[in-house]
């Protein structure tokens, strides 16, 4: 081995090459005879070695790397280094200051690779910003500082159960006073033979011993705990006083159980030199136990590993954007894998790949397939990263073998991840809006503000000539003053039953834009009409008619954010920062859905469906058929080593003192608050939702059935479709996940398909639209299914969900009904195809007449 100094130290080698090397930058000074005396857990530089085998740094004598703060001193006895070390590499800040004292170079470095370096100046103003933090934290977010300390106990449950083989172990482990538990309420029973037992109030006091009784005879019953999370949804420090949300999932043999509510504890009181609190009491206010017995309801029958489908690559292809389509016309869909250059073609109960387009397209955010050329063929458009959109034209067979062409634009696309297509001017091809996403965090901007931020990089409306060549026509078209949002999805969908297609935006850090259309493809912003009711972190949107008034009803997936709630309960936030508290729980209310008519407007039952996390892509689908709309949402945003939470730093810290400018000293800042990530989550470990839509029986209840139905999934999801793969008419989903291994600086992507098994006695029907040029594109076509119990109005649009896009292919749960009456198809230029009497339970192709 031998010594690490400062001067031959490759860490230090490198700050010094990035130190800006101004003339008065002197080189690190051997350390003085009479040294500082060393701070707490700190070291001299001179007592580190390097072992020359793994190159990581270990205290003299030490078999294990070092982690901990390693100093050096100028000849005064000034500190002129500071550096972080974790496992032998640098992981953190490292700070050099003059002979005087003055900061010269702040670093910020993950493990062993630098991030950020600031030299003079800007160095300064990065110290400065997180002085400023540490006094805000230590005054204006006191009470929240103290809620995160309390809440680590049940971070540390969390992980704990999601960790163990014997997750009983840690609940017996697990220390508190008296547990209160409430009486039975009522009972209830829903479909698909789901019980729901409903309980609060005031009930039973319950020992520890006894608890312990209580949980040792579950468990020797068969009974398994499975899933759960833990949310600190209020905090009161007189108390000092908590209340937590939680849900537990948990299986016996073929049973499966939820239990969610909520409990608050009293706690010790408050002792800075304290790091753990054990519950004194835990008193749980209200609870409800759904049960169901029976075999899972949806099953994985497939999964799509891109690093496994392409191992030859350092780096594996998304899946994203992920479309269904019947390319070939045969009457069966594929599932398109687009970020991956394949398609999935089914042969009997067996999926096989097969190459997309012939020549590959490059990392896109979204595509599209579409009869854009008028010929009845799918085309299909790709937004590449960083360049102009492309076209591949479209063969008889569903293939892509023409090289692609270019739609010029007046700047490259640098972040495209949200489309949709429709005939907006009545000449009966299809046009195109192409959004683009801006990701907040990087270079130092943030959206700003951060409730409407209207800063990102521009749309486009593309209007086409019929043959696939598009014209810029944004600025004429009254979708220009709000271009620059930050896009997560968006569709053309008619709103308003007036026969032209309207628009739908829906956008990060802002929420809902709502555009009506003249029907000549000038757009009126009629936004406002929602009042504070658009606003939201919006990722993504279904439409369907929920409410079964046969009007299109949107619904928008956001975060739901329990920081926000909590801090909203304690009245905490910055005074000179007044409608940053004002618009808080807007935008972290969570989902938000909107009923259709002349305008849209969000019911009061919206709470039942507005909580389900950091929510990403959705889809409206009937999986039981029985004529109700269910939603499935793909939750959760970043699952790391812990479910501690950043979420709190988002809320006090990033959307203060920002701004859309690109900026290296908050680039260095943001960095370096984000490097935490490495270890803590963000909304993590989040379940997938199933609300079952419960309108007959109870008009505004949605249940969230997921963990009976099989579908609740941990992993962070992203994308979703609705879409009956296997025509036996019960819908599947698709969903894909995105994991967070470190490995080779890639992130895995996978792709799982959920196949619908639920029996049920309910009847459905199927309609397939294909291309048929001119004026009779599927896309914007208006389905109706009439029926002796009514009628169901489906349209077929494009944008929904998170970069996927659904076919055109639509199922219509029946109920009991057993016959239907008529298939009617309005085609977008007006004109109707009718069929009498369709038989039930099957699928039918409409063609124009």
């Amino acid at each position: 081995m031998k010594i690490i100094h400062p001067s031959i130290s490759c860490v230090i080698l490198i700050a010094l090459c990035h130190a800006g090397c101004g003339k008065n930058d002197k080189p690190i000074e051997e350390p003085s005879v009479a040294t500082p005396k060393l701070a707490e857990g700190e070291v001299r530089f001179v007592d580190l070695e390097e072992n020359p085998n793994d190159k990581l740094a270990y205290f003299k004598g030490s078999s294990e790397p070092f982690t901990g703060v390693a100093v050096d001193h100028h000849k005064n006895g000034q500190k002129s280094l500071e550096m972080n070390l974790e496992d032998g590499r640098g992981h953190g800040v490292l700070r050099r200051w003059d002979e005087k004292g003055q900061l010269t170079q702040r670093q910020f470095w993950d493990h062993g690779d630098l991030i950020e370096n600031l030299t003079n100046e800007q160095a300064r103003q990065a110290e400065a910003h997180f002085a400023e933090r540490r006094e805000l934290r230590a005054t204006v977010w006191k009470k929240e500082t103290q809620a995160q300390v309390y809440e680590d106990t049940f971070v540390g449950l969390w992980d704990n159960l999601r960790d163990a083989k014997d997750p009983y172990k840690v609940l017996l482990e697990f220390g508190h006073g008296d547990i209160l538990l409430p009486a039975l309420k009522n009972t209830a029973k829903l479909d698909w033979g789901i019980e729901m037992d409903s309980h609060a109030g005031g009930g039973t006091k319950v020992s520890r011993p006894d608890f312990v009784k209580k949980l040792e005879a579950l468990r020797d019953e068969g009974y398994t705990i499975i899933e759960t999370e833990w949310h600190q949804a209020e905090f009161d420090p007189e108390g000092p006083r908590s209340k937590y949300r939680f849900l537990i999932h948990a299986a016996r043999a073929t049973t499966r159980y939820i239990m969610r509510g909520a409990f608050t504890v009293d706690w010790p009181a408050f002792d800075e030199n304290s790091e753990h609190y054990q519950p004194k009491t835990i008193t749980v206010t209200e609870y409800q136990l759904l049960t169901r017995e029976a075999p899972a309801a949806f099953n994985e029958v497939n999964l799509i590993d891109t690093a496994l489908e392409f191992p030859q690559l350092k780096r594996a292809p998304e899946v994203h954007p992920i479309l269904a389509y019947d390319l070939d016309r045969d009457g069966q869909l594929e599932i398109i894998v687009a970020g991956a250059n394949r398609v999935y073609r089914r042969r009997g109960e067996q999926w096989f790949p097969d190459t997309l387009c012939h020549e590959p397209p490059k990392p896109m955010g979204t595509a599209l397939l579409a009869d854009f050329t008028g010929d009845s063929r799918a085309d299909f458009l790709s937004t590449p990263i960083g360049r102009m959109p492309v076209l591949y034209t479209g063969g008889s067979k569903g293939e892509f073998v023409s090289k692609p062409r270019e739609i010029p634009l007046d700047a490259p696309l640098k972040n495209a991840i949200a489309c949709t297509a429709g005939d907006i001017d009545g000449d009966g091809d299809l046009d195109l809006w192409i959004t683009q996403y801006r990701p907040p965090y990087q270079r130092g901007q943030m959206p700003t503000p951060y409730f409407d931020a209207n800063d990102g990089w521009p749309a486009y409306l593309l209007q086409n000539d019929g043959k696939g060549n598009f014209t810029d026509i944004t600025q004429q078209s009254g979708l220009d003053p709000k271009r620059l949002r930050r896009t997560y999805s968006t569709s053309f969908v008619d709103l308003d039953d007036d026969l032209d297609l309207d628009l739908v935006v829906i956008n990060d850090f802002a929420g809902l834009d709502i555009y009506h259309n003249n029907g000549k493809g000038r757009f009126t912003d009629t936004t406002s009409q929602l009042g504070e009711q658009r606003h939201s972190f919006g990722m993504s949107h279904a439409l369907a008619d929920f409410d079964r008034d046969n009007k299109i009803d949107l619904y928008m997936t956001g975060m739901g954010s329990t920081t926000a709630r909590r801090l909203e309960q304690m009245k905490l936030g910055r005074a000179e920062f007044p409608e940053h508290q004002a618009k808080r729980m807007k935008l972290g209310y969570g989902n938000r859905m909107y009923l259709g008519g002349n305008t849209l407007s969000q019911p009061a039952w919206n709470d039942v469906v507005a909580r389900s996390g950091w929510s990403w892509g959705c889809t409206a689908f009937d999986f039981d058929n029985d004529g109700d709309e269910d939603i499935y949402i793909a939750n959760g945003h970043m699952s790391r080593k812990t479910a501690k939470d950043y979420c709190t730093k988002f809320w006090t810290v990033d959307i203060y003192n920002t701004s859309s400018k690109e900026n290296p000293v908050m680039a260095s800042v943001l960095n370096e608050c984000l490097g935490e990530m490495q270890t803590i989550s963000w909304n993590g470990f989040e379940h997938n939702v199933l609300f079952m839509n419960n309108h007959r029986q109870n008009p505004g209840q949605f249940v969230n059935v997921s963990w009976l139905m099989n579908l609740s999934h941990e992993y962070d999801s992203r994308s979703v479709l609705g879409e009956d793969l296997d025509q036996d008419g019960r819908p599947d989903i698709l969903v894909s996940h995105i994991g967070w291994e470190r490995q080779a600086g890639t992130k895995p992507y996978y792709l799982h398909h959920l196949q619908n098994r639920l029996e049920t006695p309910n009847n459905w029907i199927g309609v397939q639209l294909h291309e048929n040029g001119p004026g009779k594109s599927p896309i914007g076509a208006r389905i109706t299914i009439r029926h002796p119990g009514g009628t169901s109005v489906r349209q077929v649009v494009n944008g929904e969900s998170w970069r996927s896009q659904h076919s055109n292919q639509k199922h219509f749960g029946l109920g009991t009904q057993k016959n239907v009456a008529s298939i009617e198809v309005r085609w977008p230029d007006g004109t109707f195809t009718r069929k009498e009497n369709p038989k039930i339970n099957q699928y039918h192709r409409i063609i124009p007449e």
